[in-house]
């Protein structure tokens, strides 16, 4: 635990074995979340919990697989991280995400979990979930938004599964 204004991922340099960073700022006590992460890092997973930071330096760690982003005040943008290529897992649910559409750039998205909202806006713009393997609808939904989104998670020309979980 630190009680710090900012905190700098590219402190983190020279932990070469290092995989997975969690930053859970509960307290949201640091003022600025810096994500770069250290040229050369290894780091394939990232957990952001936090008041202010930007998404987009994390762009530049072709490693990273699995995002994990929440608590902002400010929408952000996650546009930029279509540049990486190995992402397949990305938890947006308790974020919030100005441009939630550019999702549909992500060339190796295979697991999304986005809040009910989202996933309605995902859907408005056009996009079909036809690469994942795996999707959730989390946060505070209702019964009737979870039904809506398993009825848009499957499409049309798909048969209703015969087991469902629906969490509300």
């Amino acid at each position: 635990p630190r009680d710090v204004d900012q905190l700098r991922l590219t402190d983190l340099a020279g932990l070469p074995q290092l995989r997975s960073i969690r930053v859970l700022d509960h307290r949201l006590k640091a003022q600025h979340i810096d994500l770069s992460i250290p040229p050369g890092q290894p780091i394939e997973q990232v957990q952001i919990v936090a008041d202010h930071f930007d998404p987009a330096p994390l762009a530049g760690s072709p490693t990273l697989t699995y995002i994990t982003l929440a608590g902002n005040t400010e929408p952000f943008s996650v546009a930029a991280l279509a540049n990486l290529p190995n992402l397949v897992k990305l938890d947006l649910a308790e974020a919030r995400v100005a441009d939630i559409a550019s999702i549909a750039a992500f060339p190796a998205l295979r697991v999304l979990t986005l809040n009910a909202h989202q996933w309605d806006q995902l859907f408005t713009s056009g996009w079909t979930p036809t690469q994942l393997a795996a999707a959730a609808v989390a946060g505070h939904a209702t019964v009737a938004e979870s039904a809506r989104w398993l009825a848009a998670i499957h499409g049309p020309d798909h048969p209703a599964p015969q087991i469902r979980t629906i969490h509300g």
